[in-house]
């Protein structure tokens, strides 16, 4: 009985440690978490003031969405078998940092639209497009040819910054050649559409209805 008795009281000693370790482990995790919350919520109080402070708080906004930190709304909309998407908008501390937009059109036809928000504004925007086709160089194989623009622009006080534009084009059997493909500058022809698009986007965070994207008249 005695053995038995040491035993038990052993055992309870290795459990009453490993509970008080794994609750270390998990205080530990949490005030990691709540420094790097922090942190990037202070520096989300810096406007934005230049193409370096641009790029960073791009970063920052892109590092807490990966990691499924930031609040998001969604819905989708049809537009008479024409066009159909889904807007996202992704808020930190209840501020509207981001809004995605996703979308196509006739069936050969998409693209995402991201615009990256300060104080209400944006201050980057990544248009991705993308029209494909079937490709009749195949040799008689299932193939699809993709026709992609990508499209970034960065703003400083509601006004183009720079803009940077890569035409590239790739084919479902060939890997991505993406990275390869370096920006040239453009002239910022996009911005003013852009900030249109942005503004409808913005108008219907509360509405949630169709007519903002089918109506075009």
């Amino acid at each position: 009985m005695r053995i038995e008795k040491i035993i038990f009281l052993l055992l309870n000693l290795l459990l009453l440690i490993s509970c008080r370790q794994q609750t270390e482990k998990t205080r530990q995790a949490d005030r990691n978490s709540e420094e790097v919350t922090n942190e990037i919520s202070a520096r989300a109080t810096t406007p934005p003031k230049d193409l370096a402070t641009i790029k960073k708080r791009f970063s920052e906004i892109e590092t807490v969405r990966k990691t499924g930190k930031l609040d998001t709304i969604s819905f989708n909309y049809h537009c008479y078998n024409e066009r159909s998407g889904k807007v996202t908008f992704y808020s930190e501390n209840e501020k509207l940092v981001l809004i995605e937009h996703r979308y196509n059109e006739y069936s050969h036809h998409e693209a995402t639209d991201w615009f990256y928000l300060y104080n209400k504004e944006p201050f980057f925007v990544f248009l991705d497009r993308l029209d494909w086709s079937f490709d009749r160089q195949s040799g008689g194989e299932t193939q699809t040819r993709d026709q992609i623009t990508q499209s970034r622009l960065y703003f400083l006080n509601g006004k183009a910054l720079q803009c940077l534009e890569k035409n590239f084009e790739r084919t479902s059997n060939a890997g991505s050649v993406e990275t390869e493909i370096p920006n040239t500058e453009t002239d910022c022809s996009k911005a003013s559409e852009a900030l249109s698009e942005f503004q409808k986007l913005w108008n219907s965070r509360n509405s949630n209805s169709s007519e903002v994207f089918c109506n075009t008249a």
